[in-house]
């Protein structure tokens, strides 16, 4: 939701900084439509002729300079706002890039730890389980014990033999449990 939001506000930005763009190649063209008019206004002008004669020679040209003068400074100026305007842009796009990567990074931290967290569960239960049907396993061996302790009177050799069989097993479990337990 953050993320998206730093998006819609980075592309708000972009369109921003393309009219800006726009503005500023207008106000470079005006400057030099100005500047030629300036040109053009000046040959008009004879210098020499001015030298020489008492009287203000073409005063319209004159005031018309002194209009598109002023004119090209404040475009200056405006192209100077423009400027600093692209260059905040620029600013603001490269701090919420950041902040977009720093989201991305932790999102991504975040989905790693839920997996590992994930991974680490299904081992414990995995382990569990394991340990349960040894349990299962040894309590089935103690079963057989007990019936075989039943028969002991009634016949101790066979007793013996089951009892002998079962003990071997029963450390395997055992040493088994440990293994799994120390894991």
């Amino acid at each position: 939701m953050i993320k998206q939001y730093l998006e819609n506000m980075m592309e708000t930005i972009l369109n921003e900084n393309s009219k800006l763009e726009e503005k500023s190649a207008e106000v470079v063209f005006r400057i030099k439509e100005i500047d030629r008019f300036i040109e053009i206004l000046e040959e008009k002008n004879d210098p020499n002729f001015e030298s020489f004669t008492p009287r203000e020679v073409n005063a319209k040209n004159k005031e018309k300079i002194n209009e598109l003068k002023s004119e090209k400074e404040s475009l200056y100026k405006e192209a100077l706002e423009i400027e600093q305007q692209m260059k905040d842009n620029q600013k603001s796009r490269d701090e919420i890039y950041v902040m977009i990567q720093n989201l991305e990074k932790k999102e991504s931290e975040d989905e790693q730890e839920e997996e590992l967290e994930k991974e680490e569960k299904n081992v414990s239960c995995e382990k569990s389980r394991e340990i349960i049907e040894d349990i299962n396993d040894i309590e089935s061996i103690l079963d057989r014990i007990n019936y075989s302790m039943k028969f002991i009177e009634v016949d101790v050799v066979r007793t013996k033999i089951e009892l002998g069989e079962l003990l071997p097993q029963i450390e395997q479990k055992l040493e088994e449990l440990k293994l799994k337990l120390s894991v």
